[in-house]
């Protein structure tokens, strides 16, 4: 999991910039549609950078931009004692810290809205200004984003170093893929920063990768095998990657 280098966009507004030598990486996790398994990507493999830094502080900042349906906190038992609606665009460095909780899996986490009516009030322009400031602090940001091309997610996408995008090989999940793909290739995201994942795979009736990538029209960057064991573990705000970092599903997300 190489995401080395800083983030070197702009938000859409080009309010605030990034791209100074001391940001951080920004790693945006694409859900192309609901149910492609982009919230259990995005949590251990923040949990997984986190363990292999090994820093005495958290490295690692987990955002969840899903506003409306976020489900990140919920899947690392945590409980930040606030979320993106309690900030603005104005956020200071104090006022973000005192939003996010550091967890025992060396990462600190910031939750989206827990009520959707709340989610309304965040604007793009907020999004920004929390990658930049937890890119600021962090030497890595993982953004669990909302599933398809919402505007946070888009504003997400926008200062990410790289595009993670899973997609399972059902024929919804590869066609809604294939769709995202040829979007952000036309508003201008370059090849290099993007990341095709295939999840569950070894599932029973999925494509294999190789069909994915065809169908995509790109390159599978790495696996996950399907498991029984990642539904449960979510359920139970337990991750793989830091309760057993051994397991397939751990040790797949280190390529």
């Amino acid at each position: 999991m190489n995401f080395a280098g800083g983030a070197t966009s702009l938000d859409r507004q080009g309010e605030v910039p990034i791209g100074a030598s001391e940001m951080g990486s920004v790693v945006t996790v694409l859900s192309p549609t609901g149910g492609v398994g982009a919230s259990t990507v995005a949590t251990n493999l923040a949990v997984r950078l986190a363990s292999k830094l090994g820093a005495l502080r958290p490295e690692v900042a987990l955002m969840d931009t899903d506003l409306a349906f976020g489900c990140a906190t919920s899947m690392v038992g945590a409980r930040p004692p606030r979320s993106l609606a309690d900030l603005d665009s104005q956020v200071t460095p104090e006022l973000l810290l005192a939003a996010v909780q550091p967890l025992e899996c060396g990462i600190e986490v910031l939750a989206a809205p827990a009520d959707p009516i709340a989610a309304e009030s965040v604007v793009p322009a907020t999004c920004a200004r929390v990658i930049w400031l937890l890119a600021q602090r962090h030497a890595i940001t993982v953004i669990d984003a909302a599933p398809g091309l919402t505007e946070p997610a888009l504003t997400a996408v926008d200062h990410a170093d790289v595009v993670l995008i899973p997609v399972p090989g059902t024929p919804s999940a590869v066609r809604a893929t294939a769709i995202v793909v040829g979007t952000l290739r036309r508003i201008g995201v370059a090849d290099d920063r993007i990341r095709i994942v295939a999840n569950r795979v070894g599932a029973a009736q999925m494509m294999p990768p190789g069909t994915i990538a065809d169908a995509v029209s790109g390159r599978i960057s790495w696996s996950i095998p399907d498991s029984a064991d990642v539904v449960p573990a979510a359920r139970k705000g337990r991750l793989l990657a830091w309760d057993w970092p051994d397991h397939p599903v751990s040790v797949a997300l280190d390529r």
